[in-house]
């Protein structure tokens, strides 16, 4: 365990804290287990590491971050290991890429039911099912939906502005002064035009000249590794899914028709159907139904876009 802690100890060092996610001030950290879920790439990793530094005193040994795709546990239990960490004096544990773990929802809950003193934060693919795995925590866990930056949080991270929020009674009653207000600290429309190609996604700042490829990387992670571990998508309809993409991107907002889309990329509309509604959970996609009281797995969504513009640009 210890070599996990002195990982820990680097990547606290290097974790900064000088601007954090609205979403910190909203979970609700007393709880016993809180799940963080999301599309890949909006910083649910920096987000943990940033409370235990914010929260804990330097090489804490109370707190652990740990990613469950670690070698560490090629040969080491999660039980194993919070039995380790209670035995010690741990308190937190902090677990990244859960899906990666097989039997993570199991092991989770008898850490829950076995060691009361220990809290436990766990995150994960947006694909995965995160309440409803082979052990049921629904009614234990406290979830959290993490996005991408907002228009806000663009301007606070990458312009250094800061506008609060206006509640929207104020924004009706004084529309006028507000407006003043916005526009003495910056000139908002081509501010949001940029937020549109670059703004929505965190490591942005990291390296600018590469962004889009980065984003590309993200995108082929969920299709190409994602979706067949965790969707049991054949390997071999990858590219298929990435034609599908490619189609669905090039026609935003895109009105619907399953069968046209099959014989384009050369599947069935019942498949086509399918990866729609994997892509919807990945929030790769955004799927719209007209009827929302009665919407099932094969039913097609009426209007497609995709889940952010910045992958429009990509």
């Amino acid at each position: 365990m210890e070599t996990l802690f002195a990982k820990q100890d680097r990547m606290l060092a290097n974790t900064s804290t000088a601007i954090v996610r609205k979403l910190m001030d909203e979970i609700n950290w007393d709880a016993r287990l809180i799940s963080i879920q999301g599309p890949r790439g909006v910083g649910k990793t920096t987000l943990m590491k940033q409370y235990i530094k914010k929260n804990y005193p330097a090489y804490t040994r109370e707190a652990l971050y740990c990613s469950l795709d670690s070698v560490y546990f090629s040969s080491h239990s999660l039980l194993q290991l919070a039995e380790t960490f209670c035995i010690n004096g741990g308190k937190s544990l902090f677990l990244d890429e859960v899906h990666k773990y097989p039997n993570w929802s199991r092991e989770i809950k008898e850490i829950y039911d076995t060691y009361p003193e220990i809290k436990i934060v766990f995150s994960g693919s947006s694909l995965l099912q995160l309440l409803n795995g082979d052990a049921d925590l629904s009614r234990r866990c406290i979830p959290y939906i993490m996005q991408g930056l907002s228009f806000r949080e663009f301007l606070l991270f990458y312009k250094k502005i800061k506008i609060p929020v206006c509640p929207l009674e104020e924004l009706l009653k004084n529309p006028a002064d507000l407006c003043h207000e916005v526009n003495k600290e910056c000139l908002p429309v081509p501010n949001f035009k940029e937020y549109l190609k670059v703004g929505y996604y965190p490591f942005y700042m990291d390296n600018k000249r590469d962004y889009y490829t980065s984003v590309e990387q993200v995108v082929n992670m969920v299709l190409e590794v994602e979706m067949p571990e965790l969707c049991r998508v054949d390997i071999g309809n990858v590219r298929k899914l990435k034609a599908l993409m490619e189609v669905l991107s090039s026609n935003v907002p895109f009105t619907v028709d399953a069968t046209k889309m099959a014989k384009i990329i050369g599947i069935n509309r019942n498949t086509v159907v399918e990866y729609l509604y994997h892509l919807g959970r990945s929030k790769m996609l955004n799927l719209l139904f007209s009827d929302l009281t009665s919407v099932k797995k094969m039913q097609k969504p009426d209007k497609i876009y995709l889940e952010n513009s910045n992958m429009l640009y990509v």
